[in-house]
């Protein structure tokens, strides 16, 4: 009933407490189905994978429902974003949203953001790879000890494909000048910057 009148949210819950009574292929893929519509395309891509690797092994899923959960899949992967990260030093810690970061089965330097529970992030131990996330804003953050914090808002749109380099040691800093000269002009490196 909740699912027919939309109300995402609360289905989920539902959903949940009768996963919580008894595990079923279905009421994963219908968990899906809610974070599919709520736009958590990466949390809704691990559970249709979870459901359909049950429901493939238990027999709980027609061919109906595993078709129509390998569809959904395929939409979700042209929905997602993905971010091309170079880090250096390698050894900085990484998150997105307040949370680490997830290794994304079967491909090696993917992981996946928004499916680890709330947390610090964790160091990935490269200096490249790839992000797979939601298409609306979010905060990626890096940390280093000895180093302040980075936190770049960003905003992918679905099917979009962004390069991002982070250095710790070299980050962006601005430079405030004050003159007793009124209309001064200011050059950087030979350059004109503004009066």
């Amino acid at each position: 009933e909740l699912v027919e009148a939309a109300e995402w949210s609360a289905a989920i819950l539902a959903f949940e407490r009768s996963r919580a009574a008894r595990e079923h292929a279905l009421t994963l893929y219908n968990i899906g189905v809610c974070q599919r519509f709520l736009g958590r395309y990466t949390l809704a891509r691990e559970t249709f994978k979870a459901a359909l690797a049950r429901g493939q092994s238990t027999g709980e899923m027609s061919a109906l429902f595993i078709d129509q959960g390998n569809a959904y899949l395929k939409e979700i992967e042209g929905k997602l974003a993905r971010f091309s990260i170079t880090l250096e030093p390698k050894s900085a810690r990484v998150a997105i949203e307040g949370r680490p970061l997830t290794p994304s089965p079967g491909q090696p330097n993917v992981f996946v953001a928004g499916t680890a529970e709330s947390g610090e992030g964790k160091p990935l131990e490269l200096t490249h790879f790839e992000v797979l996330v939601d298409p609306r804003p979010m905060v990626l953050t890096f940390s280093l000890d000895g180093y302040d914090t980075i936190e770049l808002p960003k905003n992918p749109k679905g099917g979009s494909h962004e390069e991002v380099s982070v250095s710790m040691s070299q980050q962006p800093s601005q430079l405030k000048v004050a003159s007793n000269v009124p209309g001064a002009v200011v050059r950087v490196d030979g350059v004109d910057v503004g009066l």
